[in-house]
C-alpha cells in the first residue's frame, strides 16, 4: 500500500492513546487522513496529538469515556466541525479484567462490556447516521481480538465482548450495506503492548507456544490491516473479521518456544 491510501479522508480513533490504537492514529495520519483521536488518557493523547500535528500531520485530540453515551455523541459531532465529516471511524477502546468465572462480578464483567461493545455499538451509530445524513459511504472498524474465537479461563467478560465486536461488524455489514457503509473487524492474537507487559514469564511462554510464528505482533503490524479496512483497497470487503494472529488460529495443538 502507499503513503496516501486515506487522502482526502477524516477519521475518528477512540482508544488512540496507546498501543494499537495509537498505532493506527500514527499510520492514519502518514495516510493523509485528518485525524480525531479520542481517550480517557488525555495526557498521552494530547502528547500523540501534538507530535503528529508539529510533523505537518492534521491531527486533534478529545478525552471521551466510552461509557458516557452523550460524550461519545459530543465526539462525533466535534469531528465534523473541526476536521469535517467523518469517513473512517476505528474502535480500539479495551480492557480486560480477569477472573475465574466462579468469581466473576457482575461490576467487572458491566465494565469491561460497557467499555468493550456498548461504546463501539453506539459510536457506530452515531457515525453512521452522520454518514447516512451526509449520503456518503464510509468505513467501519473495530479492534476485537482472537479472544473473541477462543476461550481463557479467567476471561469470560472479555472473550464476549471481543466475540460481540466480531458478530456486530457483520450485523452492521448487512444493516448498512445499502447506504455505502462498510464494517469489519481485525481480530489480533499477541500483541506488543502494555497489557503483555502485566503477564508473568509463564504466561508469556504459553501464549508463544500457541503461535506458530513464535513472536508477538507489533502494534504497527495489526495498524496496517485496519488501514486495508478503512481505505478503498477493501472496497468489497464487509462484515468481515481478519485474524492478525501469527497463525494462531490455524494451530491444533503447541509449538515448541526456544529458551
Amino acid at each position: 500500500m502507499g503513503s496516501n491510501e486515506l487522502e482526502g479522508q477524516t477519521a475518528i480513533i477512540l482508544g488512540g492513546a496507546n498501543g494499537v490504537g495509537m498505532a493506527c492514529a500514527e499510520l492514519f495520519a502518514r495516510a493523509d487522513a485528518r485525524v480525531l483521536v479520542a481517550d480517557i488518557d488525555a495526557e498521552s493523547g494530547r502528547r500523540l496529538a501534538d507530535r503528529l500535528d508539529a510533523s505537518g500531520q492534521r491531527v486533534r485530540f478529545a478525552t471521551c469515556d466510552v461509557r458516557d453515551l452523550d460524550a461519545v455523541q459530543a465526539l462525533v459531532d466535534r469531528c465534523e466541525v473541526e476536521l469535517g465529516v467523518p469517513d473512517v471511524g476505528l474502535y480500539a477502546t479495551g480492557i480486560i479484567k480477569p477472573a475465574p468465572f466462579l468469581d466473576l462480578t457482575v461490576t467487572d464483567f458491566d465494565l469491561v462490556m460497557d467499555v468493550n461493545l456498548r461504546g463501539a455499538v453506539f459510536f457506530f451509530q452515531a457515525l453512521a447516521r452522520r454518514l447516512v445524513k451526509a449520503g456518503r459511504g464510509g468505513s467501519l472498524v473495530s479492534i476485537s481480538s482472537v479472544g473473541g474465537q477462543v476461550a481463557g479461563d479467567s476471561t469470560h467478560a472479555y472473550g464476549t465482548s471481543k466475540a460481540g465486536l466480531i458478530h456486530l461488524a457483520k450485523s452492521m455489514a448487512v444493516s448498512l450495506a445499502p447506504y455505502g457503509i462498510r464494517a469489519n473487524s481485525v481480530g489480533p492474537g499477541g500483541v506488543a503492548t502494555a497489557m503483555q507487559a502485566h503477564l508473568s514469564p509463564e504466561e508469556r511462554h504459553a501464549s508463544l507456544s500457541r503461535t506458530p510464528m513464535l513472536r508477538l505482533a507489533r502494534p504497527e503490524e495489526i495498524a496496517q490491516v485496519a488501514l486495508f479496512l478503512a481505505s478503498e483497497a477493501s472496497s468489497y470487503v464487509t462484515g468481515q473479521t481478519i485474524f492478525a494472529d501469527g497463525g494462531r488460529l490455524a494451530l491444533h495443538r503447541t509449538v515448541k518456544v526456544p529458551q
